[in-house]
C-alpha cells in the first residue's frame, strides 16, 4: 500500500514550522527521480546510489531548517538527509521535499528503515521533555500511555539517551550558558530543544542553570590580552 507524501504540519520535537519547497526542487530532484523510478520502480539501495538526487537539496534543507537536526534538536556543523518514510519501502517518497529530514548522521543511521520513530513534523507540542542535570530525554508524563510509549520508542531507536555524545552535547550547551560563554539567543540557535526546556522549567538565567549543574558564578580569570 503506497504512502501519500503529504505536506507535513504540526510541530517538530522543537516547535519548527515546515518550510516550503524551494523553487528549484521540482526540476533538480523530483523530475530526475521520477524519471529513474519509471525505469526502476522498486530500486534497492545499490540502485538508488547513483540516483541520489535528494542530495541536491542539502543546502536548501540546511538553510531552511537553520542547520538544526530534526531528531536531536541540536545545531549541526554538517548534517545528512533522512527519508522519514524509508526510500527502500516507499520509493515514491524518495524524491519528495516533505519526506526529507535534515539530521545528524548518527541519528539517521540508527533510525535506518524504522517506521516506529515519531515524525518530527507531526508529534504533539511538548511531547519530549529534558531532565536536568542528567540531560536525559523523557516523555511528557502528562501524555496518554500510548503516546508515552511512542516517545520512549523514538528515544530508544534514535539513541537519544544511550549515545553518550548526544547527552554530553546537551550538557555542554547548558554549561556554556551557565558559564556565560553563550547567551540565551545563541543557545536557542545551537540547541532549540535545550533552550526550550530550560525556559519551560524556569531555568532561564545563567545563575539558575549554574546552580543546577554545580557551576560557580564568580568572576572569570583575566585573559592575557585583558591585562594592561
Amino acid at each position: 500500500m503506497d504512502i501519500v507524501c503529504r505536506s507535513p504540519r504540526g510541530e517538530i520535537l522543537i516547535r519548527v514550522n515546515a518550510r516550503p519547497e524551494p523553487a528549484s526542487f521540482h526540476d533538480n530532484v523530483r523530475l530526475r527521480g521520477q524519471k529513474f523510478l519509471q525505469s526502476v520502480p522498486n530500486p534497492n539501495n545499490k540502485q538508488f546510489r547513483p540516483h541520489s538526487y535528494w542530495t541536491y537539496a542539502s543546502a536548501d534543507l540546511r538553510r531552511e531548517y537553520s542547520g538544526v537536526c530534526a531528531y536531536t534538536g541540536m545545531f549541526l556543523v554538517q548534517g545528512s538527509i533522512d527519508h522519514f518514510h524509508p526510500k527502500s519501502i516507499y520509493p515514491k517518497c524518495a524524491y519528495e521535499w516533505n519526506n526529507l529530514r535534515y539530521c545528524n548522521s548518527k541519528a539517521n543511521n540508527t533510525k535506518d528503515n524504522s517506521e516506529f520513530v515519531l515524525d518530527p513534523f507531526s508529534v504533539g507540542d511538548d511531547w519530549f521533555h529534558l531532565l536536568f542535570p542528567s540531560c536525559q530525554v523523557t516523555p511528557n508524563p502528562n501524555l496518554a500511555k500510548i503516546d508515552r510509549y511512542k516517545v520512549r520508542q523514538s528515544i530508544d531507536i534514535l539513541h537519544l539517551n544511550s549515545d553518550d555524545d548526544f547527552v554530553q552535547q546537551r550538557s555542554d550547551f547548558c554549561v556554556s550558558y551557565a558559564d556565560g560563554d553563550a547567551d540565551f539567543d545563541r543557545l536557542q540557535k545551537l540547541s532549540p530543544f535545550v533552550a526550550r526546556e530550560l525556559l519551560r522549567q524556569g531555568l532561564n538565567t545563567p545563575e539558575k542553570v549554574a546552580n543546577i549543574f554545580g557551576r560557580g558564578r564568580g568572576p572569570k580569570p583575566a585573559r592575557p590580552d585583558d591585562i594592561n
